[in-house]
């Protein structure tokens, strides 16, 4: 209901409270503009983004637990212990370069790669009758390490991974409904901004009645044909339209400023809005399958994440026993090519397999833990079925409250219509003598007030249309494609 007086009023409320030269250039809003504005500028959806981010960590924090270990350490010894094995040895000097690379995988495995030098320069007494010159040592070894029944062959691995990626899933749905609860936020704004416009509209509309019925009065006064009192009447209900006015006109202010803020607008920018007059019969209203929205999914893998971390507990409140097998050649000899050579060639191989048991017991962490993992799946249960519940019940209520607001929408333009028609009416009669001025007054006040319920009929229909759709996650319907990129 775009009126021709309205970009006046607009301009000058906004004049009412910037500086000369401040007002930017009007901005034409539909409530399709403002979805897309509040998606791609607020501070809001701005907000809700980089929140979602900060979840990566919890996914990037497991896969770091098998990334490939570098570790390279190189030093010199200079030594003059006593040796029991060589009485005769003054001073040792060596050098030392260990290198070892190490890969855990999701299968419960360790593989480590080893490869060590040593560099000996002994210094032996004169008196001694054998001494060995200096040698280099290589050593190169391979080493495996399987889980055989804490994390068996990576269970806990496993189930701790796909919770922290259902997690992930699960956040990410999160802010695409967070968006769209954004987004709803944004046209609830806009509507409360146009009937706040439209409100202080028909509050200038008021006024301007009853300035004319005062004129009316005094002039009939004038004549002396008014009836005692009848100008006090009228001039008492100017002064509640003035205060009307005043009234009005800082809730619209107030509401242009909340919208503005909340789309990220330019300061001082004047909104036409560009709302339809025509009230559009309802959508089909049929039932949607609740357990494909987006909240029952995000639910649904917020309890597979809950029950993966119970499955990993389990697993790692068991003893640690481990297959471990190494293999490792040396090569020994007075110089480092000879002495590399030998150990590439294999010929003096070191085989060893054993079994390793660890098991950490004292406190009841690992039965405390498995209780709070127990707890957490339950507690992730009973509030899916819960919300599988409540959205059943949201389903029933979006859909008689549309039918109702529709009605109501319908109901208020017709009665706006009749209103206004007895307005009319009774204003000739009064000129004529016939009606007396306080059901005149009636008259006016009741037609300035289904003006006002006309206006708040039409939004509050349009806000449960929006409302619908939401429900359906049809606001967004493309999370990916629907980003907002800030």
């Amino acid at each position: 209901m775009v009126r021709t007086g309205i970009y006046f009023f607009t301009s000058l409320a906004f004049l009412l409270t910037t500086s000369p030269g401040a007002v930017a250039a009007p901005v034409p809003l539909t409530p399709k503009d403002v979805a897309e504005l509040v998606l791609k500028q607020s501070y809001k959806a701005q907000e809700t983004n980089l929140t979602a981010q900060q979840a990566r960590l919890a996914w990037a924090t497991i896969e770091k637990n098998y990334d490939f270990q570098l570790s390279v350490e190189s030093g010199y010894q200079d030594s003059k212990f006593e040796s029991t094995s060589n009485s005769y040895l003054l001073q040792d000097k060596q050098f030392v370069t260990t290198t070892s690379l190490k890969k855990p995988f999701f299968s419960g495995t360790s593989l480590t790669l080893e490869y060590n030098r040593t560099s000996d320069q002994p210094d032996y007494s004169s008196s001694a009758t054998s001494t060995t010159s200096s040698y280099t040592k290589d050593i190169f070894a391979l080493s495996v390490e399987q889980s055989l029944l804490k994390n068996f062959l990576g269970l806990a691995n496993r189930a701790e991974l796909r919770s922290a990626e259902a997690t992930l899933k699960a956040t990410e749905i999160t802010r695409v409904s967070d968006l769209q609860k954004l987004v709803l936020e944004a046209i609830r704004s806009y509507w409360a901004a146009y009937v706040a416009q439209e409100t202080f509209q028909e509050s200038l509309n008021s006024r301007e009645r009853y300035q004319k019925l005062v004129s009316t009065v005094k002039r009939k006064t004038g004549y002396g044909y008014a009836s005692p009192g009848e100008s006090a009447q009228a001039e008492a209900e100017l002064e509640v339209r003035e205060q009307n006015v005043k009234r009005e006109s800082r809730t619209y202010l107030g509401a242009m400023d909340s919208l503005a803020t909340l789309l990220k607008l330019p300061a001082g920018s004047e909104v036409q809005f560009k709302v339809s007059e025509s009230i559009p019969t309802p959508p089909n209203l049929s039932s949607v399958e609740v357990e494909k929205l987006r909240p029952v999914v995000s639910s649904q893998l917020k309890l597979k994440a809950a029950e993966e971390n119970l499955t990993a507990s389990k697993s790692n409140s068991l003893p640690d026993l481990s297959l471990v097998g190494k293999y490792s050649t040396q090569g020994l000899e007075e110089t480092a090519p000879d002495a590399y050579n030998e150990m590439v060639a294999g010929t003096r191989p070191q085989y060893y397999v054993g079994v390793k048991l660890s098991y950490n017991f004292g406190s009841g962490y690992t039965d405390e833990d498995q209780l709070n993992k127990r707890v957490s799946r339950d507690l992730a249960d009973a509030q899916l079925q819960r919300q599988r519940l409540e959205l059943k019940d949201q389903e029933l209520d979006l859909q008689r409250k549309i039918q109702s607001t529709y009605a109501i929408a319908v109901s208020a333009k017709n009665q706006k219509a009749l209103r206004e028609k007895a307005a009319q009416e009774l204003q000739k009669t009064y000129t004529q003598g016939r009606t007396d001025i306080s059901t005149l007054i009636e008259a006016l006040n009741k037609y300035f007030d289904a003006e006002v319920a006309l206006t708040r009929a039409i939004g509050d229909y349009h806000i449960s249309l929006n409302e619908w759709a939401a429900f359906r996650d049809e606001l967004i319907p493309d999370r990916k494609n629907n980003e907002s990129k800030n």
